[in-house]
């Protein structure tokens, strides 16, 4: 085995024979495109950019003289000349044509970008631009359309509010009202009688207080009612009851609860049953 020094990447490697000059396929790959792309590196006549030609590419005119299509594309606006496969006919000014297939360049009056289409009089991107025109077009054809609606009560502050063109508002006059109707729904939900004693801002207190004070017995039917059953589906439960339900106007405080069995609650529901107290 030969020690040798490879010609590209310099690491000393075993060899077998001393025409071996790489120490793998890879720096010889390399150090072969290197040599090439100095060799044969142009400038871009229209940029002056240095780049290899490919093979091929006889679908633009004068391929080695461009790094690409926009360059040869900018190169033939500013020079007032068009691309196509055919000779050039000098009587019309310097435009291909006689092809069946014609490709011009031209530049965008939306965002100012250079592109290539089939058609001499296309003005805009083919793709982002000419959706974002006929957008325009068909809103502006809307809103000429477009018939006011009629004012409506908002939900959430009772303000009436009119809409104006754009404001798909239905329910709500502002962003403001709508965030604050949805906290509202997430803080209570589809609870009723949470809602109401938010709204009533009523008294503070333990309800077991106030089923202390009846002695945990139903001021209904008065039965004894056993404390460890608070909580319990069984009917005879001890629960808190309004005197006057929520639902007609009554208040949450000490005087207007009273002590009630599970059966004798549901079947109050919301009628009004019993005396507010004097005191709390």
């Amino acid at each position: 085995m030969i020690q040798m020094k490879c010609h590209y990447c310099g690491i000393v490697f075993q060899a077998e024979r001393k025409a071996r000059k790489f120490c793998s396929l890879r720096c010889q790959h390399d150090k072969r495109m290197s040599d090439a792309r100095a060799k044969n590196s142009r400038a871009c006549k229209q940029c002056g950019k240095l780049f290899v030609p490919t093979h091929g590419g006889r679908v633009t005119q004068g391929t080695g003289s461009f790094c690409g299509r926009v360059c040869y594309g900018r190169y033939m606006i500013e020079n007032k000349t068009n691309l196509c496969h055919n000779r050039v006919n000098n009587s019309i000014g310097g435009y291909y044509t006689g092809a069946k297939c014609q490709v011009f360049f031209r530049v965008c009056l939306e965002c100012g970008d250079t592109f290539t289409t089939n058609h001499r009089d296309s003005a805009l991107c083919p793709d982002e631009c000419k959706y974002q025109r006929h957008l325009a077009y068909m809103r502006g054809r809307y809103e000429r359309s477009w018939k006011t609606p009629e004012p409506f009560k908002c939900k959430h502050c009772g303000i009436m509010h009119q809409p104006v063109f754009g404001d798909k508002r239905s329910a709500y006059c502002s962003e403001t009202c709508l965030q604050r109707a949805a906290r509202r729904q997430s803080r209570y939900g589809k609870c009723e009688t949470r809602r109401r004693l938010a709204e009533t801002r009523g008294e503070r207190f333990d309800p077991v207080d106030v089923l202390k004070r009846d002695g945990w017995r139903c001021q209904i039917c008065g039965k004894k009612l056993k404390p460890s059953n608070r909580g319990t589906y069984v009917d005879d439960a001890p629960e808190l009851d309004h005197i006057i339900p929520l639902s007609q106007g009554g208040e949450h405080s000490r005087r207007n609860t009273q002590c009630a069995c599970r059966q004798c609650n549901l079947f109050k529901s919301d009628k009004m049953l019993g005396q507010l107290r004097l005191f709390g």
